[in-house]
């Protein structure tokens, strides 16, 4: 579709190979030439003075169309006639391969024609003789345009790939991998060489043409962005999307630097790259475990999935704790709930809530699932996944450590583990926990502090008392089973010389 100059006339191409002329203040069909072409027009174009039309069809040809005015019989009268504009087929430009686009330079003297061969063909207008072929493009052309000063032609293809060329001798100045699907449109502002782009990857691109650097990315679309349209005066930009949405985009007076763009665009392709390792499963290697300890890696190699993996066990960890502290809680209201009724013996008995399906499936208590989570991450990974977690976390957490307090066997079982979580956490949240006004944390933390030390007292007795008692093993064992080798002579020679000799005062 194009509108002729004046913005009351509007001519589009079909599918069907017809064109039609339409009245926008009339909202009336003018013209229609049903077999303009014999298969569908991809592409139209005006001249700069918008009495010549260029048509580029799939039917491999590309025809040339004079707007003119003639006079038309008003229906239902002999001789009253009104001006009416007539589209009149000029010339025919035969070519081997369907043409996708069509574009006049804004001089009038150069006709770019893309193919469906992946290459870009430049020809004189007047003349139509053939000036240029640009080759480079992996794939169709989708879209062309040229430069205010008709020195420039930029081609967007669907092999993601922007490329822009010189017009006088064809040479690509640069090649642009722009965008991640395929590129839709492209166009120049007015009275510059910046140009914007769009593509299936539902983004709009702000492209710097003398530096081929990215000025800024649109985002607002949800799904393909089709086709763009610049202001005459290049202060706005509307973009339209098979999201059904037209969208204009207006220039304002904020500036933008290129430094934090490219800063921007480092930080989105870290993202992207994290969010595609962690579908393709690359974080389920922090949570391998084999008892023979073959296909587990060397904690000290992998240190480029460091965060990849931490990330990932932080997850984990996170919902481990949503599950099991929301099972912990549950038994605490029911066993109040159970002693209150005991004493006072009102109303039915307190119903016990049913346990989680994971945890029946799996047959372990709530500490013990978290417990087994956290063993299964890996120590040069611990910290950074502690370190992920929100501060709400954190206090589940601490309910955690203070209900394996409870537990004897599985407090013993994992002191040291518990030990070096705890002081992290205490350390890392030092300041958001003395913030807290919570009476019910700080007694929660307090009794951490009481049973933890009574433990690691126990532990420190236990521990004691084995040494001391390997020390006594390991005597007995000497006494009885290591036996020396003595000659007699040499132990009777021996026993002479070390043996204190009688010494004899001088009597005076």
């Amino acid at each position: 579709m194009w509108f002729l100059p004046g913005g009351l006339l509007v001519i589009l191409g079909t599918r069907n190979g017809e064109l039609q002329l339409f009245d926008l203040a009339s909202s009336s069909l003018l013209d229609t030439i049903e077999d303009a072409h014999d298969a569908a027009i991809w592409s139209l174009d005006l001249t700069s003075d918008g009495k010549r039309l260029v048509t580029g069809s799939a039917d491999k040809t590309v025809k040339f169309w004079d707007l003119k005015v003639e006079n038309s019989l008003v229906p239902g009268t002999k001789n009253k006639f009104l001006p009416v504009l007539k589209l009149h087929h000029d010339t025919t430009l035969e070519l081997t391969d369907d043409i996708l686009c069509v574009r006049v330079s804004p001089d009038d003297r150069y006709l770019a024609i893309s193919l469906l061969d992946n290459t870009v063909k430049v020809f004189f207008l007047d003349s139509m003789k053939f000036y240029l072929n640009l080759y480079g493009h992996k794939l169709p052309v989708l879209s062309i345009d040229i430069s205010f000063d008709s020195k420039m032609i930029i081609t967007s293809s669907a092999d993601k790939n922007i490329k822009i060329w010189g017009l006088d001798f064809g040479d690509c100045h640069k090649s642009l991998f722009a965008h991640q699907d395929s590129i839709m449109n492209v166009k120049f502002l007015p009275e510059s060489h910046n140009f914007f782009s769009c593509s299936k990857d539902a983004v709009v691109k702000y492209w710097d043409g003398e530096k081929f650097e990215c000025i800024q990315k649109l985002y607002a679309h949800q799904s393909e962005v089709w086709a763009l349209a610049v202001a005459t005066d290049g202060s706005f930009v509307v973009s339209s999307s098979h999201d059904h949405s037209i969208r204009i985009w207006e220039e304002t007076e904020d500036q933008v630097f290129l430094e934090e763009e490219k800063e921007k665009e480092l930080e989105e392709q870290y993202e992207d790259t994290l969010l595609t390792s962690l579908e393709e499963g690359n974080g389920d290697d922090a949570f391998k475990a084999d008892a023979s300890g073959e296909g587990v890696e060397d904690e000290a190699s992998g240190v480029h999935k460091q965060t990849l993996e931490s990330l990932k066990a932080g997850e984990r960890l996170m919902e481990a704790l949503d599950l099991g502290i929301a099972e912990i809680e549950g038994l605490e209201a029911y066993n109040r709930d159970m002693k209150l009724w005991q004493r006072k013996k009102l109303g039915e008995a307190p119903i016990k809530p049913q346990g989680n399906s994971v945890l029946i499936a799996v047959n372990k208590t709530p500490e013990q699932y978290i417990m087994d989570t956290l063993l299964r991450i890996r120590m040069s990974q611990l910290e950074d996944a502690l370190m992920v977690m929100p501060f709400s976390y954190v206090l589940k957490f601490l309910k955690f450590i203070d209900t394996v307090m409870q537990n004897k066997t599985l407090l013993h079982s994992h002191l040291p583990l518990i030990c070096k979580n705890l002081f992290f956490i205490i350390k890392f949240n030092h300041k958001e926990l003395v913030s807290q006004k919570n009476e019910e944390l700080k007694l929660q933390i307090n009794r951490v502090k009481t049973e933890l030390r009574s433990a690691l007292k126990s532990t420190e007795d236990d521990l004691g008392f084995n040494v001391q008692g390997l020390k006594f093993v390991k005597q007995q064992w000497n006494l009885r089973h290591n036996y020396e080798f003595v000659d007699e002579y040499d132990q009777q020679e021996k026993e002479s010389n070390s043996a204190r000799k009688r010494v004899f005062g001088t009597v005076i």
